[in-house]
């Protein structure tokens, strides 16, 4: 026959086992006030901070102890559901705060990866062509425009090329003149405007409309390389000054 258990230690009729009353959060044993207050400054919730005090089952003074390992003070006059409340507050609530603005800081402490818009097919079609051209403003092949760009699909170069001819007076397309000298990529590159297949192409700096004015102040002996090719482009150029210019343009051997 086995030995009668004592009845205190006999487990209440339908009590559950105290390990399986909150699996998550198993009573800390001893359950000191340290140990409690380290407890709760690893609980991730305030809700599972509530349920391990409970499993506890302290008292007020228990809560006053804790309370005191928190580093809280002027608590001792609280009720025991407000002292409660101050608790968790500060071993759970306070930390959790802190950890939000950790990550604030850090994200705003992270690189910002600059990333540089996506260049239009005109931009890329223009830098092609200063990069092609042996000088400013010189003749470039469609054939090698294309090559250059050869990961734009081919009928969205040709309509920027349609559209930049039609649009930009400095942009100008014209026919090979040697047309027996043309081969079949030659023609698979050419572009069709004004009826008929144009195989080269150059882009002309934008006119200077003060280029003229700053000639005719300076006197055509002193004034700058730039500003006597820019005034040559001037559709208004007396005949008179456009001979001086190309004079002075030859006396320093630029023309």
């Amino acid at each position: 026959m086995e030995p009668a258990v004592p009845a205190a230690e006999q487990a209440p009729s339908g009590s559950a086992d105290p390990a399986s009353v909150h699996d998550e959060l198993p009573a800390v044993e001893p359950s000191t006030a340290a140990a409690v207050a380290a407890r709760l400054r690893e609980t991730a919730t305030t809700e599972q901070g509530a349920d391990y005090l409970k499993d506890q089952q302290l008292d007020r003074d228990a809560l006053l102890a804790v309370a005191g390992e928190l580093g809280l003070t002027r608590v001792d006059r609280l009720s025991k559901t407000k002292l409660q409340q101050r608790v968790l507050q500060q071993a759970i609530g306070a930390r959790n705060k802190f950890a939000g603005l950790r990550e604030g800081w850090q994200e705003q402490r992270a690189p910002v990866v600059a990333v540089a818009p996506a260049r239009s097919t005109e931009d890329r079609v223009r830098d092609a062509v200063a990069k092609l051209a042996r000088e400013e403003g010189g003749w470039v092949g469609l054939v090698d425009l294309r090559k250059e760009l050869g990961d734009v699909d081919h009928a969205e170069v040709t309509r920027v090329l349609r559209d930049m001819n039609h649009n930009d007076p400095n942009v100008h397309m014209v026919p090979e003149d040697n047309r027996k000298a043309l081969r079949a990529e030659d023609h698979a590159a050419a572009v069709h405007v004004g009826g008929d297949d144009q195989h080269v192409m150059r882009i002309e700096r934008p006119r200077d409309a003060g280029a003229m004015d700053r000639v005719q102040a300076a006197g055509v002996g002193n004034a700058s390389a730039d500003d006597l090719a820019q005034a040559l482009r001037d559709p208004l150029i007396p005949s008179r000054t456009y001979d001086e210019i190309r004079a002075e343009q030859k006396r320093r051997g630029l023309a």
